[in-house]
């Protein structure tokens, strides 16, 4: 490829435009006339998801893909809280990436958890910015130490499923930059990912892929990010405002529309060409970081051996035992009967765009069976419903009454948790939750083996022996499942959120995907920083793991060291078995009436192995610019002046070690908050924050809720079932939808045909709540804008305005590779 400014004075603006949309989903466009390549896009978080034939549309292009490690979700990963573990998974997909001549990888996923029942949280690490952005840096670096190119994703603030695609995140900039942007910030600073992703939703009442305040202003100009900027598949709305905003590439493109605005737009001034082609360098740049020079990979069946290898060890690191009156580890000789399905046909991984077809997948039958373990299996419930069978339980029931030891095996499937919808609740399927409570009431030792993205209520806990929580551990999580069970790992994860007892118990959490307008009403009180405030409601806290050892903690001594403060103790392992222990360091609030702040927040942790018996000396060190807090008046971070806690700990609500520091910072600045916002916020566990209170603290009134009627191209496509005109429109597009996936009809069972039932059963859980303009923009030229402008017209009852614009003949400009065939 020739030099990049050559290059962009020989490009014609149609090429140019070209450049800066995707092709064939997953590709960026070539240029052969001149010589410049595609490169080629796939997910995703947990490994590498390269379809076996690339698609010329489809909504996102789930299906059958090439065999790839299955890693644990992030969620698992950051259960680990080891930097070091997230960079081994990310060089391990990096290498994979290779192998399938896959440029950039669409992870990793760093938005936080807001709610725990949006969808797609096990995608995500976790509710803390500085824990998520420090296992996403960490990821990134390992990534792209292999050449491939990462993307952090999804920027900003993309906290829920429902109406992503047209909802608006509302908050005031200090919740957003103290927490939904730290964590980007962190992984931009110290990742430096080549690529980024937008959001679908709005944030402050912008779209993401048009957010000037948020990539031009934030990303590019103070954080100072060089890298490539992309829209999420679908997530473009105006693509000349995206292009002035700083946005990038558009995908997955073929969307005519787009194509002719920035061409009309550049020709007729409305986009300086200097602006064109500062997007246009950024993909130029991206194309030859791509073709540039790889890591040297190990043959195929190694590395596959190897990362499958990884992959195991990276599940036991994130699994967590919960709770445990010392029934584990298990005895060999112990009499077992297993009961649960997933004991046989394992939830390894989330729904949706990031699943994965594993090189390999071992249950924790296979591995129980692999190790020559006795036991008595029964089901108990199908996996595949929600709904009790009486006679499945009935029969695990006689069986437990046969055992010493009953191992329970359950948690959320794909039903209850994917991405493109919310759950409900928290609650677990009513055949386990039943089985589980007769279970209990036997009299025998219960151990409850659980699966799942997310956090779910555990009415049960009480009368259990102990609960071992695996998350969704990838294709190695049965073999890991075995050796945690059994001691051979000792367990060493801890929570990276917390689990509140009931689905009552969320904050603000009875607004939840229920409107497109998504008030952050809690503000900088989200996750542990809220359940500080109420630990009663907390059933597992932030930072809670157990293990089969104990460990002490002394000798705590604080200093300064320039910039940075410095918390140096002694971590004792106290028991007989080696293990390791996460020690935590939270900063607690300086005494200040003119600004609420949480109690604590994290702001160091490590992970230390030791032996039994064996002490180490360690130093948690952070930045003392970290203890500030950002003024919405003054639009800049104060550190103020005081005395702040220093607390160390084994969980949130773990303390063990307690000091504090003397900060000669700025003093206290008034005006910030009324006496009417600073009340609302010391009692915000009352969880009634009254709308004059929040758009004080935004500075500007609460956007309206978008009027149901009449329908508009961002309407919800579900909603046209309120005309009779819509109601037919909506089944024809489902029923497209339904074809567009192929038949599994003729195939017999095995990965292929469980591919496509995973795809059709995103695609009518994803398509519903899409909007006409979200499916024109993520088909990838299946149908056109002149289509999408139509459908709100039929279901309003317009036909012939409808018939007018579908009869519009599209003006396609042709692409560089139709022009050179």
């Amino acid at each position: 490829m020739r030099a990049i400014e050559t290059l962009l004075k020989e490009l014609t603006i149609e090429e140019k435009v070209a450049l800066l949309e995707g092709y064939q989903s997953w590709m960026t466009n070539p240029v052969p006339r001149l010589g410049i390549p595609s490169a080629y896009l796939t997910d995703g978080p947990v490994g590498v998801r390269k379809k076996v034939q690339s698609e010329a549309g489809g909504a996102v292009g789930l299906g059958t893909a090439y065999p790839a490690t299955a890693f644990p979700t992030s969620v698992a990963i950051a259960n680990s809280w080891d930097c070091r573990n997230a960079e081994k998974m990310g060089h391990a997909i990096g290498q994979e990436c290779i192998h399938y001549d896959v440029d950039v990888l669409l992870a990793p996923a760093l938005n936080l958890k807001r709610d725990p029942r949006c969808g797609r949280n096990f995608e995500y690490y976790s509710e803390d910015p500085l824990l998520a952005g420090k296992m996403a840096a960490a990821f990134t670096r390992g990534v792209q130490s292999t050449g491939t190119a990462a993307c952090a994703k999804h920027f900003a603030m993309n906290n829920c499923e429902t109406f992503r695609h047209m909802s608006d995140s509302v908050a005031d900039e200090r919740a957003a930059r103290e927490l939904y942007l730290r964590a980007f910030e962190i992984c931009v600073k110290e990742g430096r990912p080549r690529t980024m992703m937008c959001s679908y939703n709005k944030v402050n009442g912008e779209f993401g892929s048009q957010n000037r305040w948020l990539i031009r202003d934030l990303l590019r100009g103070e954080w100072g990010y060089e890298g490539l900027m992309m829209t999420d598949w679908g997530a473009t709305e105006d693509r000349v405002a995206g292009v002035k905003a700083g946005m990038d590439l558009d995908m997955p493109g073929n969307v005519w529309h787009n194509r002719r605005a920035i061409v009309e737009a550049a020709e007729d001034g409305r986009l300086p060409i200097e602006t064109l082609d500062e997007a246009v360098r950024h993909v130029l740049r991206l194309v030859e970081s791509a073709k540039g020079e790889k890591e040297q990979i190990p043959e195929a069946d190694t590395m596959f051996r190897d990362n499958h290898a990884l992959a195991v060890e990276l599940a036991c690191e994130g699994a967590v035992l919960l709770q445990n009156d010392g029934v584990l580890p298990l005895q060999c000789d112990a009499q077992l009967t297993v009961i649960g399905e997933l004991f046989d046909i394992p939830r390894y991984q989330g729904a949706g765009s990031s699943g994965m077809n594993p090189t390999q997948l071992i249950s924790p039958r296979n591995a129980f069976d692999a190790a020559g373990i006795g036991y008595t299996y029964l089901p108990g419930y199908r996996e595949s419903s929600g709904e009790s069978d009486d006679a499945l339980e009935a029969a695990a029931l006689n069986a437990a009454e046969k055992s010493d030891v009953v191992l329970f095996f359950g948690g959320l499937t794909e039903l209850f948790e994917s991405e493109g919808f919310d759950r409900k609740d928290l609650v677990l399927p009513a055949c386990q939750l039943r089985l589980l409570e007769r279970l209990t009431k036997r009299g025998k030792k219960v151990v409850a083996v659980l699966f799942g993205g997310s956090p779910f209520e555990m009415p049960f806990a009480d009368g259990t022996n102990a609960i071992l929580h695996m998350f969704l551990p990838g294709q190695g999580g049965g073999e890991a499942c075995r050796k945690l069970l059994y001691g051979e790992v000792n367990p060493s994860g801890k929570l990276s959120e917390t689990w509140m007892r009931t689905t009552e118990d969320i904050p603000f959490g009875s607004h939840f995907g229920k409107h497109k307008v998504v008030p952050y009403w809690e503000n900088i009180f989200m996750g542990y920083r809220y359940f500080d405030l109420c630990p009663e409601k907390i059933r597992y806290p932030f930072g809670h793991g157990l293990s089969y050892t104990a460990f002490a903690y002394s000798d705590l001594q604080i200093s300064e060291d320039g910039n940075e403060i410095c918390a140096e103790l002694t971590v004792t392992n106290t028991g007989d078995r080696d293990g390791a222990e996460v020690v935590q360091l939270y900063a607690g609030a300086n005494d200040n009436t003119l600004v609420f702040k949480a109690q604590k927040a994290l702001k160091a942790f490590e992970k230390v192995s030791l032996r039994a018996g064996e002490s180490r000396r360690i130093c948690l060190r952070f930045l003392k610019s970290e203890l500030s807090y950002y003024n919405t008046r003054e639009h800049s971070w104060v550190l103020e002046n005081g005395s702040y806690d220093i607390l160390v700990g084994a969980s949130s609500r773990d303390i063990r070690l307690r000091g504090s520091v003397n900060i000669a910072g700025q003093p206290q600045i008034a005006g910030q908050y009324s006496e009417a916002v600073l009340e609302s916020y010391r009692n915000i566990t009352v969880q009634q924050i009254s709308e004059k209170v929040f758009c004080e603290t935004i500075c500007r009134p609460l956007p309206p809720e978008p009027p149901a009627q009449p329908f508009t191209v961002e309407t919800p496509v579900c909603e046209f079932r309120a005309t009779r005109s819509g109601r037919l429109l909506y089944a024809l597009i489902l029923k497209i939808m339904e074809l567009q996936g192929g038949s599994d009809k003729k195939l017999p069972e095995g990965p292929e045909k469980e591919a496509l039932r995973r795809s059709k059963r995103f695609t009518l859980s994803y398509i519903p709540l899409a909007s006409p303009r979200s499916l024109v923009q993520s088909g990838g030229g299946l149908i056109q804008m002149n289509v999408g402008r139509a459908f709100p017209m039929i279901a309003n009852g317009h036909w012939l305005q409808a018939i007018k614009e579908l009869l519009k003949k599209e003006k396609k400009i042709p692409l560089p590779s139709e022009k050179d065939a």
